[in-house]
């Protein structure tokens, strides 16, 4: 395989993971949104956002290892590992 396909494939998988991180986030936004308009929010992400408030990464509602918002990243359903812990959540897998 050429060097050139290589460094090809790489680029496919980075931009394959930007666009799902993109719509993960949206997918939080929309879901922060609902939770405005219905006054509720879902235990799990009521759960998350206080792990993160508790966080010293946590800035103004803003994660400084990700560069998240918050409120709308604890919405997103992450896929989860062995222990529970989301595997794209939490940079810190404290949730």
């Amino acid at each position: 395989m050429s060097l050139k396909l290589k460094a090809g494939e790489c680029m496919i998988r980075n931009i394959h993971k930007a666009i799902q991180h993109t719509v993960q986030i949206a997918e939080g936004y929309v879901k922060w949104l609902y939770d405005i308009v219905t006054g509720s929010g879902s235990p799990d992400s009521i759960k998350r956002l206080k792990i993160c408030q508790e966080c010293p990464h946590n800035k103004h509602g803003i994660c400084n290892e990700c560069g998240c918002i918050l409120k709308a990243k604890v919405r997103v359903d992450y896929p989860l590992d062995d222990e529970g812990k989301s595997v794209e959540g939490c940079p810190e897998k404290r949730w």
